[in-house]
């Protein structure tokens, strides 16, 4: 459901951007004066381009850019979740010398990628929601630019290895191989 501030799903039991605007709340934090939401369009990946040629961090740019009008600051401090995180890290690069952000905090930030995404492009996945067809969702992530973005990266297999196998098995042959896939 979008309701023009994030995107949030009723049905799951736990919506973590509710809670964290709730812990906000809490702390005496005004929502759209104090603290604000950033919503996007995840769906297109980290340097998407909308048609009019617009990217994901240009709207985070204007984003802030509004914020620091509105409150007067020179700086705001960031609380990210997965790929939003790559999306702040992506405006930072693009924007080293003055990017107003005092403090960022990643929250679950795939930063050397996710296998899982690798398998949801392989095979598909449920993500343990009933109704959901993994092999549906396999040709959906295919042409979703954020799928690819949540690959895992050189750096990743450098510090954890390979976690996928390819096996060729032909009983006739009575040939069974293991072969660890790397990188490249």
């Amino acid at each position: 459901v979008v309701t023009g501030k994030v995107v949030e799903n009723p049905d799951q039991l736990f919506d973590y951007t509710e809670g964290l605007k709730n812990e906000f709340a809490g702390q005496n934090y005004v929502e759209n004066e104090m603290f604000f939401t950033f919503p996007y369009d995840w769906r297109y990946g980290v340097p998407g381009k909308f048609e009019d040629g617009t990217t994901v961090a240009d709207l985070l740019s204007q984003k802030i850019q509004d914020i620091l009008q509105q409150t007067g600051a020179d700086e705001v401090d960031v609380v990210a979740h997965s790929m939003g995180g790559l999306l702040v890290k992506k405006y930072v690069m693009e924007n080293p010398g003055n990017n107003n952000i005092g403090k960022a905090v990643f929250v679950g930030v795939p930063n050397t990628g996710s296998p899982k995404a690798v398998k949801v492009l392989l095979q598909g996945d449920n993500f343990g929601v009933l109704g959901l067809n993994d092999s549906e969702i396999k040709k959906i992530s295919k042409n979703m630019p954020a799928s690819y973005d949540l690959l895992p990266s050189q750096k990743y297999y450098d510090q954890n290895s390979s976690f996928i196998k390819t096996i060729n098995l032909d009983v006739g042959e009575l040939i069974y191989e293991e072969k660890d896939l790397n990188y490249n």
